[in-house]
């Protein structure tokens, strides 16, 4: 639905949350002294390279509450790419004495401000993606693509941020490996192409299926047969407007697709008066899990994060609950609901299981009956065995009945040790959450 100059309507929970949601201000003035004092001394040191905004802040899109900001430093295309951040780092720590420098496919830099982080990313100054030799040198050009469509159609600037924060309040935002989200730029390219938050969702409630495939430049004729099978295992496939070899989306998990798609329909379902909650970012609450799962086992386990850039301490922490999980789930215990939040000093992830304790012993299924010489192998391994429609099976002690002590134990294992600093589990009872 559109109003008659094309800007879509929007249902009283939704004006509310872009009132929230939208800053009042551009850029901070501390950043743009910083911004400033920057390019002040690139000149001084005869430094080749010019300072440009990027992110949310330079395509409008960003969200009030968000303090961080990137800045690219973009060199002629004939520097060295692998000297960008070693020139880049005298000039900085010239500046800002406590300049943070963190490792990735080319180091970038932080630097802390009283209303939140720069973040200085050294790039080629490209024009097409064939002259770049490191993905962030793409950057730029995705700014300028954003904001190319925004002049055309400002509102999608509110649709924009209207969708991250119904992303946020799903806890499916982000494309860090820890979270498997829907990145900002992802969400930039699903607006410019559907038009709107609820063209969006309509499609997403209604229209996706298992894979999506988008091509908002229609670039490719068969994406999927084009593109490196690598780059196309995602449930959402969009071919990237100004990169068109990689899928903008290929972060994106099945996991947080779905929960997507769910979302949707149920908000596309809801009555006016119960949207708001669909915008309302709700931390993790142990006391709300427990009310959730009433009559179910609710286990904890509490993570200390090691040192380090949060995307990489956040992916180990995301790699051990995944091995809990394995481990509940081969020894028998289905897990109802799961939920987890991570920050850089905690994460927290809670099950909920059956109230009971497993039987004392287990059935293996062996080989069917009439072959014999594997039934004779397969007694050979079993103290116990059964016969039980046409086919063998033995009788096993469980190794675990309780799945507390699993959860405790396997926290405890070496494939956990390396990956945290500290890991315990307990169970929480009812009246004893948040």
């Amino acid at each position: 639905m559109g109003s008659a100059k094309g800007a879509p309507e929007h249902t009283v929970a939704e004006r509310d949350a872009l009132t929230r949601i939208t800053p009042e201000d551009g850029v901070p003035a501390s950043a743009n002294k910083a911004i400033h004092a920057i390019e002040q001394e690139l000149k001084k040191q005869h430094i080749d390279a010019k300072i440009q905004l990027g992110g949310s802040v330079a395509k409008g899109t960003n969200l009030a509450g968000d303090h961080d900001i990137d800045v690219f430093v973009r060199f002629p295309s004939s520097t060295d790419n692998t000297l960008l951040s070693d020139i880049l780092e005298p000039a900085l720590k010239a500046v800002f004495p406590d300049v943070q420098r963190v490792h990735g496919s080319r180091d970038y830099f932080h630097i802390l401000l009283p209303e939140g982080t720069l973040e200085v990313v050294p790039v080629l100054d490209v024009s097409t993606w064939s002259e770049a030799s490191n993905v962030t040198d793409m950057s730029p050009l995705h700014v300028a693509y954003v904001r190319t469509h925004i002049e055309k159609r400002p509102w999608l600037a509110g649709e924009i941020r209207l969708t991250k924060q119904f992303l946020k309040s799903a806890k499916a935002y982000g494309a860090e490996s820890y979270i498997g989200g829907f990145s900002g730029h992802v969400v930039d390219l699903l607006i410019i192409s559907y038009g709107s938050f609820h063209g969006l969702l309509e499609a997403a409630s209604s229209q996706w299926n298992k894979k999506i495939v988008l091509d908002p430049e229609g670039q490719l004729v068969d994406p999927l047969g084009e593109l490196n099978a690598s780059k196309t295992q995602a449930p959402l496939v969009i071919v990237d407007p100004v990169q068109q070899d990689r899928n903008s989306a290929a972060a994106l998990t099945r996991e947080k697709f779905d929960a997507f798609r769910a979302r949707a329909k149920a908000y596309e379902n809801a009555a006016e008066d119960e949207q708001q909650i669909f915008f309302t970012v709700k931390p993790l609450s142990e006391r709300a899990f427990i009310s959730t799962n009433a009559g179910k086992r609710v286990l904890r386990a509490i993570m200390v994060p090691l040192d380090g850039k949060k995307d990489v301490v956040g992916a180990k922490c995301a790699k051990v609950l995944a091995h809990c999980e394995r481990a509940l789930e081969t020894n028998g215990f289905a897990i109802y609901a799961r939920e987890w939040e991570f920050t850089t000093k905690k994460a927290i992830a809670l099950y909920a299981v059956d109230p009971g304790l497993l039987s004392e012993s287990t059935h293996l299924p062996g080989p069917p009956v009439h072959m014999t010489e594997a039934i004779a192998r397969f007694a050979a391994e079993h103290v116990t065995t059964i016969t039980n429609e046409g086919r063998v099976h033995a009788i096993e002690p469980r190794a675990y009945r309780d799945p507390l002590l699993l959860l405790c134990d396997t926290l405890q294992e070496p494939y956990v040790c390396e990956r945290v600093q500290e890991a315990i589990a307990d169970e929480i009872t009812s009246g004893e959450g948040d």
